[in-house]
């Protein structure tokens, strides 16, 4: 407790400074707002004037040529990150609606919801007044966290929380602001997306049965203060995982947003009946009990930090850092705490077109995984750097 208290607060002097140019977000609810900052390519390239804002086209991508530079991940070569259609608009003052589907992901329908993995969101929202509205169908469920809230096309690597969160569920929120700096959420959602023996093959021969609810509870708050200056997105869920299974998971993101820089830290945990997030069992599946498919009560903790600084017109740099600890927490003694990452990323951006949402990068990313003797596992480095593009093209 005492190592992941001293980094807590190494991570979070990264913060000292204050935010960058775009508040990115882009993950609940509507996402990014930019339908008066961005030019369409039907309006540069057709002269098309656009004059509702009923039917908006989006096109994200992301892309990168990377060089590992360690002895196990040596490896060079181009690869797609991020590649996702989304259509979105208001179809009246109350109506809304957004789609948004993953390109290079399997379309198959899971054997739970019937939606594939590969439809972040459909949905729809009606707008009751300007305090109270509600959104239905699937969608990225209402977590805390600025990691979590980014549009993932702007994301260079999540954190091993953020990458196993499997947010995208079907629903319903309610969404509630008091005043216009305060919004507060209520989400009911499925927990998983497919059937329990998908999800979680071969649990039942550790005594664990399905239930006949198995849904997600989430509370968010957002908050905004100090003129935007500081902004705030808390979440508490509550997960029923199986009969008498369940997740509980906290994130806290904060904010400081300044004219040229701006930084966030992001504190996430959970504590989970079964390993949903899969990361334990994946590693050290040869200390499962015999019989047994899947480790139970177990801990995740994270803690992400990423500050930006808009140096010059059209540049950008940002540095990061993430510290994560995973551990069972009852039944193998060698698991206990057994688990460290860390991840320290920095990196220039640059902004050829003011009137689109266009980078250039380049980018180091490294990461050092770190193992107690006991649980067997052998400490590795990963470390490459990247060149490429994100782009988030706004066609119509």
């Amino acid at each position: 407790m005492a190592d992941f208290t001293k980094n807590i607060l190494l991570y979070a002097l990264i913060c000292f400074l204050p935010q960058s140019l775009l508040a990115q977000s882009g993950n609940t609810g509507m996402g990014d707002d930019d339908s008066g900052s961005m030019t369409s390519l039907a309006e540069r390239v057709l002269k098309m004037e656009k004059k509702q804002d009923a039917f908006n086209v989006y096109l994200n991508f992301s892309g990168a040529g990377s060089v590992g530079l360690g002895e196990e991940d040596d490896k060079a070569g181009f690869k797609c990150k991020q590649l996702r259609l989304e259509i979105k608009g208001n179809l009246t003052d109350r109506f809304y609606y957004r789609f948004r589907q993953r390109l290079n992901k399997s379309s198959s329908a899971t054997d739970g919801d019937n939606f594939a993995k590969a439809t972040d969101y459909m949905m729809v929202g009606y707008r009751f007044n300007g305090k109270w509205s509600v959104q239905v169908g699937k969608m990225c469920q209402y977590w805390g966290g600025y990691e979590f809230d980014a549009n993932p096309v702007h994301i260079y690597q999540y954190s091993d929380m953020i990458d196993n969160l499997n947010s995208s569920k079907a629903g319903i929120v309610v969404l509630y602001k008091p005043v216009l700096s305060q919004e507060f959420v209520a989400e009911i959602s499925n927990a998983r997306n497919e059937n329990l023996e998908t999800a979680f093959p071969g649990v039942k021969t550790q005594g664990i049965a399905d239930t006949k609810i198995p849904f997600a509870y989430i509370l968010n708050w957002n908050g905004n203060f100090a003129g935007n200056h500081f902004q705030t997105r808390w979440a508490w869920g509550l997960r029923t995982l199986a009969r008498n299974t369940f997740s509980r998971q906290m994130i806290l993101g904060q904010r400081f947003v300044y004219s040229k820089f701006q930084c966030y830290v992001d504190y996430s945990c959970e504590y989970a009946d079964i390993d949903r997030m899969g990361i334990i069992t994946r590693e050290v599946a040869r200390l499962l009990p015999e019989g047994e498919s899947h480790f139970e009560k177990v801990a995740y903790h994270s803690l992400v930090a990423k500050a930006d600084w808009r140096f010059a017109g059209r540049w950008n740099a940002y540095v990061q850092g993430m510290y994560e600890t995973a551990s069972v927490r009852k039944g193998v003694a060698e698991l206990k705490n057994y688990r460290k990452h860390y991840s320290y990323f920095a990196g220039v951006e640059y902004y050829p077109d003011k009137s689109q949402d266009l980078r250039a990068f380049l980018s180091y990313l490294g990461q050092a995984y770190r193992y107690t003797g006991k649980s067997g596992m052998q400490n590795r480095n990963e470390n490459r750097i990247e060149l490429g593009i994100m782009y988030r093209i706004k066609c119509f």
